[in-house]
């Protein structure tokens, strides 16, 4: 198992607590990559490595750095954030299962909220611009909601998100692991386009289940992350397409600034929708004034 963690003390502890009380047969080892302060752990019945890094590197690169510090080298890995959590009792028999297959490379079990509402984990591989419209968290998406309630079937997808992650050792070495440009966002949509044109098959597999408080261990830094996902945006954009020069710097500058004002207004597209509501009442509820 990796984890990356951001000071995420209480998310980390009660993930380690859970994981020894129900899944600890399961669990070679665990490497904690530690980008901020580190604090006490609970003992275990499994072994804990943690990495504390003297700076903040990232995502990616601390995926990297817990992945050469395993010393298993013939069990899958499993991505798990320090907000995450296994819940159904087969989840690692079924993640297991699937990357039996040869040509599977990675297997993303059915992720939900802490409300069981379930969140997107799979998508299509769409262009950075096509990202920034149906994000969740984007001003396209809140304005045009889609039905969030649909579960996909068990099968092959085109991108898997790192959250809560099922790789296969070879596969995920064998693409050179996650790409260390990105900070935060994009990596593992990156990662699902490299180990596809690998020939390797990403598989939705619902059947296992997992809650994640997504943002949970970004803590309040709202406008800093969005900020880092739009720059990751870009970056995303210039590997993968073709843009004239200047246009994406331009949008990531308007990006940044609008989501700056949001920010200064007390709007977060962080947040999740259902914090929008209120102000999309007011708005829905303002009843044009009547004239002669």
């Amino acid at each position: 198992m990796i984890t990356v963690s951001y000071s995420s003390h209480a998310h980390l502890n009660a993930l380690l607590s859970h994981l020894a009380a129900r899944y600890a047969s399961w669990i070679a080892e665990m490497v904690i990559w530690e980008n901020g302060m580190p604090g006490p752990l609970p003992s275990t019945p499994f072994p804990v490595t943690r990495i504390c890094s003297p700076r903040n590197v990232g995502f990616a690169r601390g995926v990297n750095g817990a992945f050469r510090a395993l010393r298993h080298s013939s069990t899958p890995l499993l991505l798990l954030n320090p907000d995450a959590y296994p819940v159904s009792e087969d989840f690692f028999q079924v993640l297991g299962d699937a990357l039996e297959h040869p040509r599977v490379g990675a297997a993303a079990p059915l992720v939900r909220y802490p409300d069981g509402t379930p969140q997107v984990t799979v998508k299509p591989d769409r262009t950075a611009f096509g990202e920034l419209l149906f994000a969740r968290t984007s001003l396209f998406s809140w304005l045009f909601p889609t039905s969030s309630g649909e579960i996909p079937s068990e099968g092959p997808v085109e991108v898997v998100t790192g959250a809560v992650l099922a790789l296969r050792r070879d596969a995920f070495a064998g693409v050179g692991g996650m790409d260390e440009r990105f900070f935060l966002f994009y990596e593992d949509h990156d990662l699902s386009r490299r180990l596809r044109q690998a020939g390797w098959v990403l598989l939705f597999v619902p059947r296992a289940v997992a809650v994640h408080q997504q943002g949970g261990s970004r803590g309040k830094r709202a406008l800093w992350s969005q900020f880092q996902k739009i720059k990751s945006g870009v970056r995303f954009a210039r590997k993968w397409e073709s843009w004239p020069p200047g246009v994406l710097e331009a949008g990531l500058a308007v990006g940044a600034g609008m989501y700056a004002f949001l920010d200064f207004l007390g709007i977060s597209f962080m947040k999740e929708k259902r914090h929008w509501k209120p102000l999309k009442n007011a708005l829905n509820s303002t009843e044009p004034s009547s004239s002669a």
